[in-house]
């Protein structure tokens, strides 16, 4: 069987749509199976809302941003965020909360800011890109 590469574009918030849970368990499954690889998942629009540690989730909810992190570390992927993105919806790192007078910034310690130039690279290198 053949092995793909994958980037995976979430576009979709953290809550209020299915797009990141559906990226999640896409991207759970292709590695699961070990046949595929991913090449970095990008989050970009809305979806940079899933890298954002404030988010309160109740104990009854999957808690989705746990997810993404666990998911990380198990198969050593990149957690992508758009930076422009993000500062538009808040999303920002200690770094950018210092500089605005804030003691801490809200990204979680999983996903890392980075610029378009980066989605681009990972889709020239994959074989396969999905946008969820």
């Amino acid at each position: 069987m053949i092995s793909l590469i994958y980037t995976i574009i979430v576009m979709g918030s953290i809550y209020g749509t299915e797009n990141a849970i559906s990226a999640f368990l896409f991207s759970s499954f292709l590695l699961k199976i070990r046949k595929n690889n991913i090449n970095n998942i990008f989050f970009y629009c809305d979806g940079v809302l899933n890298g954002n540690k404030m988010f309160y989730i109740a104990k009854d909810e999957h808690n989705l941003i746990d997810s993404w992190y666990y998911l990380s570390k198990e198969f050593s992927i990149n957690l992508n965020i758009c930076s422009s993105a993000a500062y538009r919806r808040g999303v920002i790192d200690d770094d950018m909360a210092l500089d605005l007078g804030f003691l801490h910034g809200n990204l979680h310690s999983a996903f890392k800011l980075t610029g378009l130039g980066t989605l681009v690279k990972s889709i020239f290198s994959s074989d396969r890109v999905v946008q969820f």
